[in-house]
């Protein structure tokens, strides 16, 4: 009898688990309208835009995610829209932009670190391993 709870419970468990993997995996990436959209909103919540300015905005996200197709162009697509914004946004507005992909930066070079570090301590503990 305990063998028999012991199976429908691991079977409930993994009927549960299993579809909503399943579900993640098919999840399609965005549309180079989505990010842009997104962008868009992100900037105009954080740098306070004006109508005219969101709609600016959103033109020229929507023109660089277009372009943004291997690495190379994903790095002059990024310059292309800092020019633009030059173009859009005022001299706060501006620095403000700045001042956010500083931080942005930062971020990201610090879960480099981080996992650079983390990976190195997982390499130690494997050369550890095998020397016991």
């Amino acid at each position: 009898m305990k063998k028999l709870i012991c199976i429908l419970v691991a079977f409930a468990t993994l009927s549960v688990t299993l579809p909503a993997q399943a579900q993640q995996e098919r999840k399609t990436p965005p549309t180079p309208e989505q990010r842009a959209e997104r962008r868009a909103n992100h900037l105009k919540s954080q740098l306070v835009l004006t109508e005219e300015q969101y709609a600016q905005v959103k033109a020229a996200a929507l023109k660089i995610e277009n372009e943004r197709i291997s690495k190379d162009t994903k790095k002059k697509a990024g310059d292309d829209f800092e020019v633009a914004l030059k173009g859009i946004l005022n001299p706060e507005q501006m620095e403000k932009f700045m001042s956010m992909k500083e931080e942005r930066k930062e971020k990201v070079k610090a879960k480099m670190e981080e996992k650079r570090n983390e990976d190195k301590t997982k390499s130690e503990g494997a050369v550890e391993d095998k020397k016991d």
